[in-house]
């Protein structure tokens, strides 16, 4: 198990950049509702594709390492264990793969003795990043705060060009050691990357029940890209509402987004995937399909603009495939929709 890194240095190397462009993957998969196990296999194998494809960051979903929602399995000590595991595991990989990896999974709070929903920012084997999901639905479908603790933390981003490591106390994790340090890492355009858990980007749809605005409060911060994570059931309009949503969003504070949602069917609800890369100007670069399964990996150069010919290369599975108590498979064919249809612009 690799501990985190003994370097004292204090020099804030947050604006260290560099020209060239920077390569991400989305990865927009259909992880199975408690298989811990199968989606890490599945992340495994997406992180794989995308060092293939020469990518130096891949984004998942929200929640992909027990799928959206576990509900009461959270409450069972051996399901804990096994998440424990997976996230050593996956710290594991990334020390194997020189990938920077934003993965959602949920993290037990010693302190609370609760869960949060939660995205880690991975580089080269440390935990370099923590967002925890502030907003928690509580009507229609969710019933999230049964499940998991709202986070009280300010909003914050992770910054690319510095290898800032979070404390292993904070996560839970007792085969870390204590050190927290940081050391220049060169080679990313990117200097400020701020991450949203779902709900976490819709608080101005929801002023009605929320205070706060996660959304508001990252942005100020000066970010260069927005990540949203999600896990957003299906249902008619949804893609179309959410790719204008995510449009506005990145031409009001002049930033691309990239949007990464599951696709599958997890007891009464479907996800629809739909993901989407917008650039600064609140124009789709790349709009995922619907019900496939599918990864692609687009270039942002250090203009913080996606590229012309932003696709590098696709692999998509044609059908979700689920599994019934039996083990079978059971295929359910992709449904065609305007929202689903890929779109390719040129910048100049």
């Amino acid at each position: 198990m690799p501990s985190f890194q003994q370097n004292p240095g204090t020099e804030d190397w947050s604006s260290v950049q560099s020209s060239v462009h920077m390569r991400v993957t989305l990865a927009q998969i259909n992880p199975r509702l408690g298989d811990i196990d199968g989606n890490f296999a599945l992340i495994t194998e997406a992180v794989d594709q995308a060092i293939s494809d020469g990518s130096e960051l891949i984004v998942f979903p929200e929640l992909v390492l027990t799928g959206y929602s576990p509900r009461d399995m959270l409450f069972f000590p051996d399901f804990r264990s096994k998440i424990d595991q997976a996230l050593e595991k996956i710290v594991v990989l990334s020390h194997a793969k020189n990938i920077r990896m934003v993965i959602g999974a949920p993290l037990w709070m010693p302190e609370t003795q609760r869960f949060t929903n939660s995205a880690l920012g991975l580089y080269l084997g440390d935990m370099c990043y923590v967002q925890h999901k502030r907003l928690l639905p509580h009507y229609d479908v969710f019933d999230d705060r049964r499940y998991f603790e709202a986070s009280s933390n300010p909003a914050s981003y992770w910054p690319l060009g510095t290898l800032s490591l979070v404390s292993p106390s904070l996560l839970g994790f007792p085969n870390f050691s204590e050190s927290v340090s940081a050391v220049p890492v060169v080679d990313s355009p990117l200097s400020k990357v701020g991450v949203l858990i779902c709900e976490d980007a819709w608080a101005e749809n929801e002023s009605d029940r929320y205070e706060t605005d996660p959304l508001v409060e990252t942005m100020a911060l000066g970010i260069d890209l927005l990540i949203v994570m999600m896990a957003s059931p299906y249902e008619i309009g949804k893609a179309a509402t959410r790719q204008q949503h995510f449009s506005n969003i990145a031409s009001r504070y002049n930033c691309p987004v990239i949007m990464v949602n599951q696709v599958g069917a997890h007891d009464d609800l479907i996800f629809d995937g739909s993901s989407v890369a917008i650039d600064a100007n609140g124009d789709i670069l790349n709009q995922l399909p619907s019900f496939q399964t599918k990864i692609v990996t687009i270039d942002v150069n250090s203009t913080l603009r996606l590229r012309s010919g932003t696709t590098l290369r696709e692999t998509s599975t044609p059908v979700l495939e689920n599994r019934d108590r039996k083990g079978e498979a059971l295929s359910i064919p992709p449904t065609s929709s305007p929202e689903a249809s890929m779109k390719k612009h040129t910048l100049t």
